[in-house]
């Protein structure tokens, strides 16, 4: 009797610990990202000095949220690629997931801002196609454009790390060429560095969230040694982070791998706590917001610049607090209802695409 408590005390501490915990939670925790990233965008909206601006505070480094989708995306990427199939449908997967839906957002975006607006050609351009990411640091929709960087890199990244007992030290050597790559250029050029960091350094998390995929797809256990090293990791950077600014920006890229860190943490550790509260990850509000996560973001970039941009006046015109909690009301319902609205108009077009 005693033997057989034991042995269910063991599995029940494999089940609240595992690794795959992480694709239990995956919608929950894609809607607590989006969610972490439309406050930020408020908090960085709205006027300093305002009680709306003071009770965003707290969201203040919600930015950071995006390396959780970052790592989120490099644990799934493992899943499709593991199934097998040809590299070609998996790139024809990814980018149709991706591609229409930003296009159909961005090109009458860009219309908009740079041709009806600016009257400026050269600039829709330059915008749509990124090339103004790279040499004036415009950084509208950077986050799409990360992705699908990234998602051409990996098929080569998954046979690299799909080493059996290697695998985690070619994570450790990639992650580091990466951010010697990333130093490299902050020697050769600040200006190069200032401009891309904002993706360069989110690079690292997205090879974590790869090789956290085959922790997951294989079930194992979370081990306490690999919390104590994320959060030594976290320390060490923290500290780095406290060092003087300096000309190549190294101190801000350590700041950019802190957050990494705490993400990673929270896509480790969240999980577990919910599944210990009985929190179903199921939960509707945050599954609705996960499952509509690319959509959501990409409206909620747009939305806040053309309200600011058509009625900046109105919202930014003076402090008064009624109209500061007006923009971020409005913000957020045009952000959700045109953010679930294109979810689910996209969805029929990119399944037809998929069977082209």
């Amino acid at each position: 009797m005693s033997g057989g408590g034991k042995k269910s005390l063991s599995r029940a501490g494999r089940l609240n610990t595992s690794w795959s915990l992480i694709s239990e939670y995956r919608n929950v925790l894609f809607g607590l990202a989006i969610a972490a990233i439309i406050l930020f965008h408020l908090y960085e909206s709205t006027l300093s000095g305002t009680l709306v601006h003071a009770a965003l505070w707290p969201f203040s480094r919600l930015s950071a949220a995006v390396d959780v989708f970052l790592f989120l995306s490099g644990v799934g990427l493992r899943f499709s690629l593991a199934k097998g199939g040809a590299v070609r449908d998996f790139y024809k997967k990814r980018l149709i997931r991706v591609v229409p839906t930003f296009l159909v957002v961005a090109i009458p975006f860009y219309l908009l801002k740079d041709v009806l607006v600016g009257q400026d050609g050269a600039k829709f351009f330059l915008e749509l196609t990124n090339i103004a990411f790279l040499v004036d640091g415009y950084r509208q929709f950077w986050y799409v454009y990360a992705i699908i960087l990234f998602y051409l890199i990996y098929p080569p990244l998954h046979r690299f790390l799909n080493a059996p007992g290697r695998s985690f030290g070619r994570t450790c050597l990639v992650i580091g060429a990466s951010a010697v790559v990333a130093m490299l250029i902050g020697l050769l050029s600040p200006e190069l560095l200032e401009n891309t960091e904002i993706m360069l350094a989110r690079f690292p998390v997205f090879v974590a969230g790869a090789y956290a995929g085959i922790l997951v797809r294989d079930g194992r256990r979370i081990e306490l040694r690999q919390i104590l090293m994320l959060i030594g990791m976290t320390a060490v950077l923290f500290a780095l982070a406290l060092l003087p600014d300096d000309q190549f920006g190294f101190s801000q890229l350590a700041i950019r791998y802190f957050f990494s860190c705490v993400s990673v943490l929270a896509c480790v550790l969240l999980p577990v706590l919910l599944k210990r509260l009985g929190c179903s990850p199921k939960q509707k509000l945050l599954t609705s917001l996960g499952a509509a996560s690319l959509e959501l973001y990409i409206v909620n970039v747009a939305v806040r610049t053309i309200v600011s941009g058509l009625m900046g006046d109105y919202f930014f015109g003076s402090s008064v607090e009624l109209i500061q909690l007006e923009y971020c009301l409005l913000v957020v319902a045009l952000t959700l209802a045109c953010g679930f609205a294109l979810h689910r108009a996209m969805a029929p077009i990119n399944n037809r695409l998929l069977r082209m």
